[in-house]
């Protein structure tokens, strides 16, 4: 089986071709204005998944993870970003220095989640954006796959209290998708499936929370 928490799987577990990834990046980054002129700070980068989508639309990107070899695989991977160790909890950067604290899956793996977002609310300028997206524990299919890698999941009412803990205020919060990146192949091919999502997600059913907060 493979190990998502492994450099050298996490590329082929997290199956970064998958529509799923794109889908999920668009509809949480959505509300984050001017893109193309912002500097973008990625925490838990892993290999790179979701920085792809970073580079494409930020005008600086700066990727970090806490594992030398998730940062050691990315640097191979990822070109058009600056790509750093770094822990979530203390970024070797100034105040006020950066635009965009951006994150997928990576709150649910650090105990210490008030002091990630202190820290982002810390280094990103007036009116910058922190970006956040957990699995979310009420949706079923979520909450068996954390049990079975023995993770916590997330909600949206605890990303509303870290949010609002580091002084930051909520322009976004909600879930997102129902599928996995595995058959999105299927559901893309599924028109009515949207709807599906779209009534899971206003029930807060999507297999993924976030929140999108502004200083």
């Amino acid at each position: 089986m493979l190990d998502p928490k492994k450099a050298k799987d996490y590329e082929q577990f997290r199956m970064p071709g998958s529509s799923f990834h794109r889908a999920k990046y668009e509809r949480i980054a959505r509300r984050i204005s001017n893109k193309s002129s912002r500097t973008v700070l990625e925490v838990g980068s892993g290999t790179g998944i979701y920085t792809r989508f970073l580079i494409r639309d930020f005008k600086k990107v700066i990727a970090t993870d806490i594992d030398p070899k998730m940062v050691s695989e990315a640097k191979k991977l990822l070109k058009g970003a600056k790509v750093i160790l770094a822990d979530a909890r203390h970024l070797p950067f100034g105040a006020n220095s950066v635009d965009v604290v951006f994150g997928v899956s990576v709150l649910h793996h650090i105990a210490e989640r008030n002091a990630v977002f202190r820290e982002a609310a810390r280094i990103i300028k007036p009116g910058g954006f922190v970006v956040f997206c957990e699995p979310n524990i009420w949706n079923p299919m979520t909450a068996l796959t954390q049990l079975w890698y023995r993770e916590p999941g997330l909600t949206k009412s605890m990303l509303r209290r870290y949010s609002r803990n580091a002084g930051l205020k909520i322009v976004d919060i909600g879930t997102t998708l129902l599928r996995s990146p595995s058959i999105s192949r299927i559901t893309d091919s599924l028109p009515e499936w949207r709807i599906v999502e779209r009534i899971a997600e206003s029930l807060n059913l999507g297999v993924s929370t976030f929140v999108v907060a502004q200083k």
